[in-house]
């Protein structure tokens, strides 16, 4: 049996304590590896219960846009029609039509869009809206609509036979003097509020943006459609242009 001598002996276990060391230095490594493994799943795990809350919410409101976002009533395609016809005061082609239909910034689905305002001038003169132009081609307003479209007319009721009669006498005219109006204060008119919102804009503005910022402006109206009737005025505003899929905007010097 070999007989390991004292020098021997220390070399061994030199050699091994060196091993142990080196054990010793894997051993931390591994631990701080653990470590930063165990934090990285940490994080992980709490974007994943963020992700999933995001989720939760979503899926849980409700679709569509809130009451108070949903657009305001936008004009019908008879509704520009019969706005076209009676700027224009004169008949007025479906090609024609669908032409100024699509200058004011109504869209116009479907490859013939003259064809689509066609069936509508159809529909409309079915419903006493529109007629055929005697002696030329086109369509103009019914006198229906054109007395539907300007309003009412005030009318002034008769004088009396003994009034009249009264008056006579005297020497005088039947209608009374009327009483001198008091000076009212000039108020914005719409083309003016109109042209000041868009000279405001950095952006071309939609008929409902301009709804939106005409009212918020201050100004009052008694119309119940006030954005059909912000569509025809613009129609008619030769310092404003209409930029198709944007909106509306002041023409540039």
């Amino acid at each position: 049996m070999h007989a390991f001598s004292l020098e021997e002996l220390n070399q061994q276990i030199a050699q091994r304590e060196q091993e142990l060391e080196a054990l010793r230095r894997e051993l931390e490594s591994r631990r701080d590896q653990f470590t930063a493994l165990k934090r990285r799943k940490d994080e992980l795990l709490e974007q994943l219960r963020q992700v999933e809350a995001d989720i939760a919410a979503l899926t849980s409101a409700p679709l569509g846009p809130s009451p108070s976002r949903l657009p305001k009533e936008r004009p019908t395609l008879p509704d520009v029609i019969l706005a076209a016809l009676r700027d224009a005061g004169k008949a007025m082609t479906a090609r024609q039509l669908s032409e100024e239909v699509l200058r004011r910034g109504f869209p116009l689905t479907g490859r013939n869009p003259a064809k689509s305002v066609d069936s509508r001038l159809r529909e409309m003169k079915r419903k006493g809206l529109v007629q055929r132009a005697s002696g030329q081609p086109g369509y103009i307003l019914t006198p229906s609509a054109l007395r539907a479209e300007a309003g009412s007319s005030p009318t002034i009721a008769p004088v009396p036979k003994e009034g009249r009669k009264a008056a006579r006498q005297a020497g005088q005219q039947p209608s009374a003097k009327p009483a001198k109006p008091k000076k009212q204060e000039r108020r914005s008119s719409l083309r003016d509020v109109l042209t000041n919102v868009l000279k405001n804009s950095r952006k071309p503005l939609s008929g409902n943006e301009l709804v939106d910022l005409v009212l918020a402006s201050g100004y009052q109206t008694k119309s119940t459609n006030l954005v059909k009737t912000i569509w025809s005025l613009l129609a008619q505003m030769d310092n404003v242009e209409h930029i198709r899929g944007k909106g509306y905007q002041l023409k540039k010097a």
